[in-house]
């Protein structure tokens, strides 16, 4: 493991190029986290999808990264601050909300 000192704000940016370079949502070691191996199929991403919704809590970011056609997405903290995001998969809108 090594840490890396990020600018403030890239955080979402570094966790999103992790996930894409490990081609998988739990981009750990396994001695950091332990996995059901026989359920770790589940969380790898070989093809990408049109979007990936990031519900970790680890930051906020109301614009969608977009990759290679993929775009990550973080809600927000519902609880917290009432933020959500209300995605029409028709057009690929993405719109972000708070109560």
């Amino acid at each position: 493991n090594s840490i890396i000192k990020v600018e403030d704000g890239e955080e979402c940016h570094n966790v999103v190029s992790t996930i894409i370079a490990q081609s998988h949502l739990m981009p750990l070691s396994v001695y950091s986290q332990p996995l059901l191996w026989d359920y770790d199929f589940t969380f790898r991403l070989f093809h990408l999808p049109d979007i990936v919704i990031l519900a970790d809590g680890s930051c906020y970011y109301s614009e969608p990264i977009v990759y290679d056609k993929t775009k990550f997405v973080y809600p927000g903290n519902f609880d917290r601050d009432g933020s959500f995001i209300a995605i029409r998969p028709a057009t690929g809108e993405i719109e972000s909300h708070t109560i």
